[in-house]
């Protein structure tokens, strides 16, 4: 029997009337407790149901947990929010935030929530680029920030409660802070002082590189290159532009016009400050991510680097290259405390076909953008989510080198969706996991093909994943990968998993048209268990993300994320329930009952195991194998697309003669299980 926590935890919130309470306060209170509690009743007899959901003005981009579970840190942002500057921030009842404060409008800030998810304290500041934050305990949050240029004032910016004890004379490219929530204090760590340069024009000794990095370089947006070892040690690393400074006393300079590196770590209990520059005059590097590894004592960081004889790390290891490498190399590498290199490894490169092509403004022959979203160490693997697209002319051809070394001409493969014009095509988008072993080495990866802007001139309907992470969380014994689509048809999505051999399996999931955030649920081995579907519509910019997905308490799940201005959703994956559309840009939290997700009751079907010829094929394609007397079989293009369906019985042959020649993949499903095989068509 599965046991539901969540109902006595959210009657502990809803039963606390206090003494100044007045009677219909209390009253209001007992009523949405019970029925919150009659409905949820109702849902409990389900095996997944949505059980309560809040909606907040404000988007919030991230949910994390306290390290030693004393609660939860939630960030917002407030923008376009002024007319109505008291914000509800509460979960299960009104808490409201004032964003008003002389005058100043506080649009963003981080909420601090106890276990039970009640406001414990709230930090405000003014309007920032770019931050991240790390939760030890409620007494210390450690925001690393970057200072937009609306603030005039470079010796501090607005926050309630005020910095203090800052080490530098101006806030700058890195602002480090601790937030305690129980005194309200807000101390300054460390600051890194902007480069003087336009890093959208000067900051590009290789042409295309400010794409590459997929956000602005020197503000960093939604890039975390900070992570915490222990309780304690803090490791940072710094984008050098130009000559800048560390809290105004050790200047770095960078070498060659290059983009390097400046390691930083950082004593939280002691001050003590330890530095060092990485990189060369020959190349140059970028931090994608950085996280810390499962038992706190090492750090992951995956990167993109550039550039003969360019060391990514103190101990100064490199990435392979040839003498006038021209491609553009995404590594991930592990390192101990110090730094120093334990191993490396190359999850993928890229260029096009003629070497420095690339330039850095919109009417460009060639464009590439990559992001990676999670870091996730799990019981000695290591698995990186992770998106790369790619636009260019039609007569140009995007190189791509995966995983295994093998290099690819993906324009040869994927037909070219229309893009925004016509000359500027996008021949290739993937989102993909990589499950690397103890040493680093791939041992596999799940993937498929996306468009990048919708595509609205597209014939079919076409997977779309541009803007939002595609993030994955350890949820109970499985994975939560996350992604969103918005498709004019019907589709159907193929998903190929790579083993390190370069074998290939494909699952196929079918999706109505419209839009939507979809969660696949993976096991160990990146096997697809199950996928949830939470439709969205919107009709302008903006739409659905999901941010974050935990385990809360019991069989209780919970799902945050992220709904912008005139977006409409129900938050319901397993059925209709009462649809929100949103008026401004908002947060969401919503608990499900998901006994099948945190209990280990999903089971994987078996492979079908089956053999196609001749192949290639002019005719009729034969199989052998096929055991059931009663099976159904699809044909895709490469491109994922059905072109025929049908039943099957044992052994049949399939007519393949109207396809067009090409490669294929055949898809077979029986009660055991499925498989799939390519096949050539002359």
């Amino acid at each position: 029997m599965v046991l539901h926590i969540l109902p006595a935890r959210i009657g502990s919130q809803f039963g606390k009337i206090k003494a100044n309470d007045s009677f219909s306060d209390a009253m209001n209170k007992l009523i949405f407790f019970v029925i919150f509690v009659l409905s949820y009743q109702i849902a409990a007899s389900q095996p997944n149901d949505l059980i309560y959901k809040k909606i907040i003005p404000g988007i919030s981009i991230e949910l994390k947990p306290y390290r030693d579970s004393s609660g939860y840190a939630v960030s917002y942002a407030y923008a376009g929010l002024y007319a109505t500057p008291l914000i509800d921030v509460g979960i299960w009842t009104e808490s409201t935030q004032n964003i008003l404060v002389d005058d100043v409008y506080y649009n963003t800030g981080v909420v601090v929530y106890n276990s039970d998810f009640e406001p414990e304290g709230y930090l405000r500041y003014f309007w920032l680029k770019g931050s991240n934050f790390h939760p030890l305990s409620i007494e210390r949050t450690i925001l690393n920030c970057n200072k937009t240029g609306q603030v005039a004032d470079d010796s501090e910016f607005p926050a309630i409660p005020p910095v203090t004890d800052y080490p530098s004379e101006m806030y700058a490219q890195s602002v480090f802070m601790e937030y305690d929530a129980q005194s309200e204090t807000n101390v300054g760590l460390m600051g890194f002082s902007s480069p003087s340069i336009n890093t959208y024009i000067d900051a590009e000794p290789f042409m295309g590189f400010y794409d590459a990095g997929n956000e602005n370089m020197k503000d960093r947006r939604n890039v975390e290159s900070t992570l915490i070892l222990g309780d304690s040690i803090l490791i940072c690393y710094l984008e050098l532009y130009d000559t800048q400074a560390l809290n105004d006393t050790i200047v770095y300079a960078n070498l060659g016009g290059q983009l390097n590196l400046v390691r930083v770590q950082l004593n939280l209990e002691t001050n003590e400050l330890i530095s060092q520059q990485i990189g060369s005059s020959t190349g140059s590097q970028v931090v994608l991510r950085a996280a810390p590894t499962r038992n706190m004592q090492g750090v992951l960081r995956t990167g993109l680097v550039r550039g003969n004889n360019t060391p990514v790390s103190v101990s100064g290891a490199q990435v392979d290259m040839v003498p006038n490498d021209s491609l553009y190399h995404v590594f991930i590498t592990k390192e101990n405390a110090a730094g120093n290199t334990e191993w490396l490894t190359e999850l993928y490169a890229y260029n096009n076909t003629a070497a420095d092509t690339l330039v850095n403004n919109y009417n460009t022959q060639f464009r590439a953008w990559n992001d990676i979203s999670s870091i996730l160490d799990k019981e000695g693997a290591i698995y990186v989510s992770a998106k790369f697209s790619a636009t260019s002319t039609i007569n140009d051809t995007l190189v791509y080198r995966d995983f295994l070394g093998q290099n690819h001409l993906y324009s040869q493969l994927i037909p070219y969706y229309g893009s925004y014009s016509e000359n500027n095509q996008n021949p290739y988008a993937d989102a993909k996991v990589y499950k690397l072993d103890a040493n680093g080495n791939v041992v596999g990866k799940l993937s498929y093909i996306y468009t990048q802007w919708g595509q609205e001139n597209s014939e079919t309907a076409i997977p779309y994943d541009f803007f939002h992470k595609n993030r994955i969380f350890e949820v109970a014994d499985k994975l939560a990968w996350v992604h969103r689509y918005n498709a004019h048809n019907d589709t159907t999505i193929a998903f190929t998993y790579t083993a390190d051999n370069g074998g290939e399996q494909n699952t196929y999931i079918d999706f109505p048209a419209g839009q939507g955030c979809f969660i696949l649920w993976l096991d160990d081995d990146l096997n697809i268990l199950d996928n949830w579907l939470i439709p969205f519509e919107n009709n302008a910019y903006g739409g659905m993300s999901i941010n974050s997905v935990i385990p809360y308490q019991g069989d209780t799940l919970l799902i945050h994320g992220s709904i912008m201005q005139n977006t409409s959703t129900d938050l319901n994956p397993f059925g209709d329930s009462e649809i929100y559309s949103a008026e401004t840009n908002s947060s969401f939290f919503a608990f499900y009952s998901a006994p099948e997700i945190l209990t280990d009751i999903l089971t994987n079907k078996q492979k079908t195991d089956f053999q196609t010829y001749p192949n290639p094929v002019l005719h009729s394609l034969h199989l052998s194998g096929v055991k059931s007397q009663q099976a159904s079989y699809a044909i895709y293009d490469l491109s994922g697309r059905a072109l025929s369906k049908g039943a099957l019985s044992q052994n049949e042959s399939i007519n393949v003669s109207k396809l067009n020649s090409g490669m294929y993949i055949l898809s077979i499903k029986t009660e055991n299980g499925s498989g799939t095989a390519k096949f050539v068509v002359e």
